[in-house]
This record gives C-alpha cells, sequence and structure tokens, in this order.
C-alpha cells in the first residue's frame, strides 16, 4: 500500500534513502549556549536510526542578541557552534540520513533576555519557587524596548555537513 513510501527517493540531486522526513519541530533540547545537547543528538539518531530518510532539524537561530525564541534552541550564529552541529550531523549520517538545518529568527517575538537570563532564572527558581512567575512580565516589557534587526548565521558550510540549509 506504501511501496513508494519506503522506496528510495531523488529530489534534484538530493538521493534519499526513502521518502520519510521527519519536518522540523521544538524539541527544546539544546544546551543554553545553542549546541546540540547529548539529548538533542540521542533524540535525532534514535530517528534517523528508525528509518527517516530525511531530518529537518528543530528552529536554529541565527542571532544570539535579538534572535532567540526558546531557551535551550540550536543556534549557529557564532563559530563556536559549528563543533557541536558537526557533531550531530555526523552521528546522523552514520545512517543512511540526510538533514537539513532550518535556520530561524522570530522576528519581533524574540526573548533576548533569555540568552543571558534563563541560566540563572533556573537556579532562582530552585531556591525561590514561583520566581519564575515574577519574571514573565518582565520578558514582555524587555521585548518593547528592543529594536530588531535580522543577522544572517556566521557559518561555515563545508564545516557543517547539512546537505541543505535554508
Amino acid at each position: 500500500m506504501y511501496v513508494k513510501l519506503f522506496a528510495a527517493g531523488k529530489s534534484g540531486s538530493l538521493e534519499l534513502a526513502n521518502r520519510i522526513v521527519m519536518t522540523a519541530m521544538g524539541t527544546d533540547m539544546g544546551e543554553l549556549n545553542g549546541n546540540p545537547s547529548d539529548l538533542t543528538i540521542s533524540y535525532f539518531s534514535k530517528r534517523a536510526k528508525g528509518g527517516a530518510g530525511l531530518i529537518i532539524t528543530v528552529i536554529t537561530r541565527v542571532n544570539n542578541i535579538h534572535g532567540v525564541a526558546t531557551p535551550r534552541q540550536l543556534s549557529m550564529a557564532n563559530d563556536s557552534n559549528i563543533i557541536g552541529m558537526k557533531k550531530l550531523t555526523d552521528k546522523i549520517h552514520e545512517t543512511d540520513t540526510k538533514i537539513f538545518c532550518q535556520l530561524h529568527h522570530p522576528g519581533r517575538q524574540n526573548y533576548s533576555a533569555l540568552i543571558y537570563v534563563w541560566p540563572m532564572m533556573v537556579l532562582l527558581e530552585k531556591i525561590v519557587p514561583g520566581f519564575s512567575k515574577i519574571f514573565a512580565p518582565l520578558v514582555a516589557f524587555y521585548k518593547k524596548l528592543i529594536a530588531v534587526t535580522f543577522a544572517p548565521a556566521v557559518m561555515a558550510p563545508s564545516a557543517v555537513p547539512y546537505e541543505y540549509v535554508r
């Protein structure tokens, strides 16, 4: 019934082992600095081993100043992210799976304070239960003060072997 789903496929020069595609979704499992955590790598690796022909990463920020959408979002904003992203792609490539990187900037719906304040928030919540509820209005206020400009991702495509970056 689903013969073509499991058959090899081709789109332009991209050849896939099958036509099963894991679309981008938020997992919020990266490190606070935007590098893939061991949990992130394990998560995607299990999907690759499970038979996905193509995996599209979670939203990957292109700017750490005003491009943060979630606290543990992946990042390609700095050269320091290349090593972790290469580790992720290399793990996926151990199977016959391809990987695309979805670059993302949240526009005016960003949470710039998260990149710097979130680690402190996590600690304070452990010491003062309910502290995070106090912080929510400050995030809304901070968003209004930010003048957002889009900055392109600083990345060396040859250093991170994604099949495609969009």
